[in-house]
C-alpha cells in the first residue's frame, strides 16, 4: 500500500503531469515568459528603440493634439504609463499592445492619442 502511495505521489508531482494539468509551465512557456519580461525591462529602463517622453512635445503629436492636452484637458506632462506606451504605439512597425495600470493612469488617453495620430 505504501509503495502504491509513493508511486501515485511520484506521478502526480512529476513535471509532465504538472505541465499537462496546467499547474506548472513547460520549458517553452518559461522561456517565452522570460523573453516577455526581458522586453518589459528594456522598455521601462530605456534600453530599447522606444524612449520615454518627458513632455508631450517629445511624442511628435500634432499641434492640435498638443493644444488639446494642455488647454482642454489640463495635462501638464505625460503620466508614466503614457510616457512609456505612446512611443510604442506611434513607432513603426506597429504592434499590438496590452497595458495594465491603475485607474486614472492615462490608458484611455494613450489609446485615443495613438488612434488620432496614425
Amino acid at each position: 500500500m505504501l509503495s502504491l502511495l509513493i508511486w501515485h505521489l511520484h506521478m502526480v508531482l512529476s513535471p509532465k503531469f504538472l505541465v499537462d494539468a496546467g499547474l506548472h509551465e513547460s520549458n517553452e512557456e518559461a522561456t517565452k515568459r522570460e523573453e516577455v519580461l526581458g522586453e518589459i525591462d528594456k522598455v521601462t529602463s530605456g534600453d530599447t528603440v522606444y524612449t520615454s517622453a518627458v513632455m508631450f512635445e517629445d511624442l511628435k503629436l500634432s499641434d492640435e493634439l498638443i493644444k488639446g492636452l494642455y488647454v482642454e484637458m489640463g495635462f501638464s506632462k505625460p503620466s508614466k504609463t503614457q510616457a512609456i506606451t505612446i512611443p510604442m504605439i506611434l513607432t513603426p512597425p506597429y504592434k499590438d499592445l496590452v497595458a495594465q495600470a491603475h485607474n486614472g493612469s492615462g490608458k484611455t488617453t494613450c489609446f485615443v492619442l495613438g488612434m488620432s495620430s496614425l
